[in-house]
């Protein structure tokens, strides 16, 4: 694994991405349009996504016509600190400000186009990212689709639509950093590293642990003999100080707020030492079961079904790979423990979000076996055949548990992953990349609408129908409100839980005016 900074041309390969991700965002948004729903989740993004941007957006063109700060809200909770809640939701978030080109009317539009510009970027960070490897761009577009459709996005990319984010900063991270190591300017980390800390203040917390364990286990197994260990310290160092410094007054609001949250006083791992049997059977699922939303412990893997044929023989050369082996394995062992899922939680409830890091060695992984199919030996085909089989037997086990038929897709993606091997070993196909590149984008496809598609994964019960967010919010008390005068000293209450209109509650009041104590 060779980081090279020499310039090659990419014009056409992200050309080629574009239309790669015009098919998969059908199939990821596409199940919603056709079952009449929109990309706006019924509980979090009803509650806050969408009303936080809406509000921001109101806030930002107040600004820009009236110049005046305005730091505090009846309307957030029972009064809080609008600084502390749009710092950690909207400040940062470079996506958010293309809300400024949609009129308020359109301000539900804007959240989609945001969620689906947000998934592109993705794809396209990835691409950057693996464009410094001698790989064909056919190899380069199937490690794209691996890293753009996973459980982990189809989830996120609908249900937190920040939590996309940082699958678009760490690669930039992990190649700045490369950058340092092959004794290149520490400027370029001072960028990733801000937008790092700026964008949120939780998944900053996540992305600076990955980062930091990237670079030791980059040193450690790569440049630990030819490092000039001071000058990269110092620019490290540099880089670190310099973005901190920059983020400052955007951080350190979003830390005081959460250090005074109500969240900060859960138990440390849930009290778990391990987790529960269920969770040990059903991981080795979890891995190619890419139509899963529902994660155990946010445990979610969910990569395309060759992404295990590339594990495999990423493990039969762990020399040749020890990066790439040692980290997945490192991995494995940290999805074993509660206590690592409650440290890269905050030290709260055992939670896995943090798998959302090791998406990039994986989607690596799926290139290097692609790149070298065509001169894979029989020794290595046995290797990959023997290993897919007992892995199938595995599954089978797992069906007699759990008898969900959600695994059934993937089984089959992966037998025909390891035959469309074979066919390439035996040279049997006339364009081997093709066939990779097109069994990828299927199966990523079939995850896709899987997920979503009513009567399987059926993610899409869960989002709000097409006008239902401007019914809910233009009728939230059944008009019981429209005699009541704008004033911040008084408090509505609905405490009794009265059902006054059909559908989602919504919990606040940020675009009515008015101040829910429910909020």
């Amino acid at each position: 694994m060779d980081f090279s900074f020499k310039k090659r041309p990419v014009k056409r390969l992200y050309g080629e991405y574009t239309i790669l991700f015009i098919f998969l965002a059908l199939c990821i948004f596409g199940t919603y349009l056709v079952t009449g729903h929109t990309f706006i989740l019924s509980k979090d993004a009803l509650n806050q996504h969408l009303p936080l941007l809406a509000k921001y957006r109101e806030a930002l063109i107040s600004f820009v016509h009236h110049p005046r700060l305005n730091f505090w809200s009846w309307q957030m909770g029972l009064g809080s600190d609008t600084f502390q809640v749009y710092s950690y939701y909207t400040i940062g978030d470079v996506f958010s400000y293309l809300a400024l080109l949609f009129p308020a009317a359109k301000i539900t539009l804007a959240y989609q186009v945001i969620n689906i510009i947000r998934m592109y970027c993705v794809g396209l960070a990835f691409v950057y990212f693996a464009q410094h490897f001698k790989f064909r761009n056919s190899v380069i577009l199937m490690g794209a689709t691996t890293y753009l459709v996973n459980s982990f996005l189809l989830y996120a990319c609908i249900a937190q639509p920040f939590f996309t984010t940082p699958f678009i900063i760490f690669p930039l991270i992990v190649v700045q950093i490369e950058r340092i190591l092959e004794e290149g300017s520490p400027w370029p980390l001072v960028g990733a590293f801000t937008w790092m800390l700026v964008s949120n203040y939780y998944l900053a917390y996540v992305l600076g642990i990955g980062s930091f364990l990237y670079l030791v286990l980059r040193v450690g197994t790569h440049y630990r003999r030819t490092l000039n260990y001071g000058k990269t310290f110092l620019k490290l160092a540099f880089a670190t100080i310099t973005s901190v410094l920059l983020s400052a007054v955007l951080l350190v609001p979003e830390i005081i707020a959460v250090t005074n949250s109500t969240r900060t006083g859960s138990l440390f791992a849930n009290g778990l030492k391990t987790y529960p049997l269920y969770y040990y059977l059903f991981l080795p699922k979890s891995l190619i079961n890419g139509g899963q939303w529902y994660f155990m412990f946010w445990s979610a893997l969910g990569i395309i079904s060759i992404g295990f044929i590339a594990l495999v023989y990423i493990y039969s050369r762990p020399r040749k790979y020890p990066l790439l082996t040692i980290s997945l394995g490192l991995a494995l062992i940290m999805l074993l423990i509660p206590a690592v899922g409650s440290f890269f939680n905050g030290m709260m409830s055992a939670s896995n979000r943090w798998t959302l890091l090791i998406y990039l060695p994986l989607a690596m992984a799926v290139c290097i076996l692609a790149e070298n199919i065509p001169t894979l030996d029989q020794k290595t085909m046995a290797v990959l055949s023997w290993a897919t089989g007992i892995y199938l037997i595995v599954l089978i086990a797992t069906f007699f548990f759990e008898n969900e038929n959600d695994i059934f897709m993937p089984v089959i993606f992966l037998i025909g992953s390891l035959m469309a091997i074979w066919l390439i070993h035996l040279n049997k196909l006339a364009h081997p990349y093709r066939w990779l590149l097109a069994i990828t984008m299927l199966n990523a496809g079939v995850n896709a609408i899987y997920a979503a598609f009513p009567y399987n994964g059926d993610f899409s019960s869960s989002m709000l129908s097409r006008g239902e967010y401007q019914a809910i919010t233009s009728n939230r008390y059944g008009k019981l409100n429209q005699d009541l005068k704008n004033d911040p000293f008084y408090r509505v209450s609905t405490i009794s839980q009265n059902k006054i209109i059909d559908g989602p509650n919504l919990d606040n009041d940020l675009t009515s005016g008015l101040h829910n104590i429910d909020s």
